[in-house]
C-alpha cells in the first residue's frame, strides 16, 4: 500500500500507524477520522475506505465507546 514498507489493508497499529501519519503529512493530505456510535457506522466507514482505497480512522468518544461496549461491561474506572 503506497510506499510504506509493511503497509497492507487492515487494522494498522503502533509504529506502522505513525509511519502512515508521517507519510500523509509529508505528502500533504489528511486521513479522516469518523466518530462511530454503532456497528452500522463502523461498517459504513470501513466500506467507504475500501471502496475509495484510502485509509480511514475509526474513532470513539469516551461515552460512545462505553455505549458501544454495552451496559454489562463495568466502567467505574473508565476502562471502556
Amino acid at each position: 500500500f503506497w510506499d510504506i514498507p509493511g503497509m497492507k489493508a487492515g487494522v494498522v497499529t503502533g509504529d506502522l500507524c505513525w509511519k502512515l501519519l508521517g507519510y500523509a503529512k509529508a505528502k500533504g493530505f489528511a486521513i479522516p477520522a469518523f466518530n462511530c456510535t454503532s456497528t452500522s457506522t463502523v461498517v459504513a466507514v470501513l466500506e467507504a475506505g475500501k471502496q475509495l482505497n484510502r485509509p480511514v480512522i475509526v474513532q470513539f468518544s469516551e461515552g460512545g465507546s462505553a455505549f458501544f461496549c454495552g451496559k454489562s461491561l463495568p466502567n467505574k474506572e473508565k476502562q471502556a
